[in-house]
Formats: C-alpha cells, sequence, structure tokens
C-alpha cells in the first residue's frame, strides 16, 4: 500500500536560491555496514547507511549565492507547475487499506509520482504566498505584503525588485533559519516581471483545470490542495501585467528595465537614471 520506497532526493524548498553549486557538506555514506545490537550481523541489510544518517544531507553554503532573483523564482514556478501537471496526469490503482481484496483509484501516475506531485504543489504553493505577503516592495524600498486582487498602481506602486537578500540565522549546528528580507536590487526587469507572470498563469491554470486534485474541500472529497489557492496566483498574475503596462511600456512599446525615483540602503550603487529605461534586450523579447 502507498509508495514502496523512500524517496531518495527528496529536499522540498519553495524560494530557491539564484545560484549554487550543489554539493552536500559531507560524503553521502552508502556502504551497507549496519551493525544490529541484537543480532549482531553487521552489512548485507539491503539499507545503505544514509537511511539512519542523514546528517550530511545540507548543501554546503559557502558554494551558494543565497540571493533570491525573481526572475529565476517566475521560470522555478512554471517548471514546477509543469512538473505538477505531469505527475498528477494521471490515476493509478491501489490496494484499499481496509480490504486486502480491493483495489482503489489513486492520484498520481503512480504512487511515488502522486506523493511528489503533492509535495512539489504544495512549495508551490508557499512560493506564490510568499510572493503575495512578503517580497513585495513599495517606492520607498520597503519590503511587504499586497493585496493583489483589489492592487490599482494609480495608489502607488508595489512590485516585485529584480534582487532580495534573506537574512539567514545560523545558531550552533541547525539548518539556516530565514529571519527576514533586504531588497539588495531595486530595479524591476521585464524579464523578471514576464518570468512571474509566465508562471503564476501556469499555476492559476493547473489548479482549476486538474479537478480531481485541486477540490473544495480536501481531503474529504477526495482532492489534495483547496481550489481557492489558485486565486493567489490569478490576481498576482493580473498585478504583474498592471505593472509591465506602467513600468514597463513606453510610447507603446515595451522596455526592459525600470529603476525607482528614491534611493535608500542602494544608494551607493549609483542608479543614476531613475523611471524607465528606452532599450528592449533580446532575452525579453524571446520570453
Amino acid at each position: 500500500i502507498g509508495i514502496s520506497r523512500f524517496p531518495d532526493d527528496g529536499q522540498p524548498a519553495y524560494l530557491e536560491f539564484e545560484s549554487g553549486d550543489p554539493h552536500f557538506v559531507a560524503p553521502t555514506p552508502v556502504e551497507d555496514t549496519f551493525k544490529d545490537p541484537q543480532s549482531g550481523k553487521e552489512g548485507k541489510w539491503g539499507v545503505p547507511g544514509y537511511f539512519f544518517d542523514n546528517r550530511q544531507w545540507r548543501w554546503d553554503r559557502d558554494k551558494m549565492s543565497k540571493y533570491i532573483d525573481m526572475g529565476s523564482i517566475g521560470i522555478m514556478l512554471k517548471r514546477a507547475s509543469m512538473w505538477v501537471d505531469y505527475m498528477w496526469k494521471s490515476t493509478h490503482t491501489g490496494q484499499s487499506p481496509s480490504n486486502q481484496t480491493k483495489r482503489i483509484k489513486l492520484m498520481g501516475n503512480d504512487a511515488e509520482e502522486g506523493f511528489r506531485g503533492m509535495a512539489l504543489a504544495t512549495t508551490r504553493v508557499n512560493q506564490v504566498l510568499a510572493l503575495k505577503a512578503q517580497l513585495v516592495a513599495d517606492e520607498n524600498g520597503d519590503l511587504g505584503g499586497v493585496n493583489p486582487k483589489t492592487y490599482d498602481p494609480k495608489d502607488g506602486l508595489r512590485y516585485f525588485p529584480h534582487r532580495i537578500w534573506p537574512n539567514l540565522l545560523l545558531a550552533g549546528d541547525m539548518p539556516e533559519r530565514q529571519w527576514g528580507f533586504d531588497i539588495d536590487d531595486p530595479r524591476s526587469f521585464l524579464f523578471d516581471q514576464g518570468a512571474l507572470l509566465w508562471g503564476n498563469a501556469h499555476f492559476f491554470q493547473s489548479t482549476y483545470r486538474m479537478t480531481e486534485m485541486f477540490t473544495d474541500n480536501p481531503p474529504v472529497d477526495g482532492g489534495i490542495l483547496e481550489k481557492s489557492l489558485g486565486a493567489v496566483p490569478h490576481y498576482l498574475a493580473n498585478m504583474v501585467l498592471k505593472n509591465i503596462v506602467v513600468m514597463h511600456t513606453k510610447n507603446g512599446i515595451l522596455v526592459s528595465s525600470w529603476a525607482p525615483q528614491k534611493t535608500k540602503s542602494w544608494v551607493k550603487k549609483k542608479y543614476n537614471t531613475p523611471g524607465m529605461g528606452s532599450e528592449i534586450e533580446i532575452t525579453d523579447m524571446g520570453l
């Protein structure tokens, strides 16, 4: 019943860093050398060492660029939504937990992909909620939340800046814990906004198209996540589209960059040309 094995590569994340060299802090123990204290048997259990000790499964912090790049977040949201669509594109049958002779319909292409799809969809929900509640900047350089459903640029711009620094607390040998966010690069780039529009639109589409997975009252009605969660990426996409019109459209032509009028912690970065730029990048046109 259920997953026949524990997925070895499950590392859930919802706000991925800008870049990194993905290496663990120590080699992964793959030897089958477990010694049973009762029987005295050592090894040949068919179980690798990392099943009992996974402390080394932590990314090497020194090999990471820990900034959050909004263009990358948008592309990750798009890509992850595509994987959720794939993993939940069909159902499978499995043994009933209450009747050994009965088979029931279960979510996902198989048990493992159903589980992976559930974990991946949940991280994307976390991602869009973080975008909505924590990563929106105003023109004074302050980060916070926004109600994307009622957002109107005329009442004051609220937008996603290009680059954010997550303040991370390192306490002892515990994994780093996110403590807050600061803006590193306050500019808005068309690539970032287009990627966020693309990712949010796809995730919203998934929540409304996959009616067996996203339902009104899960798990009572057989679903996994609430369909109403789709309202968050829906209205975020609308918000981004409004900002593209206001911040990245000049004389009816799209432009690649926008810089704020006011400066704050980035005053030394010398953004001497506030407002909209005058160029369009080829990569933006491709997106």
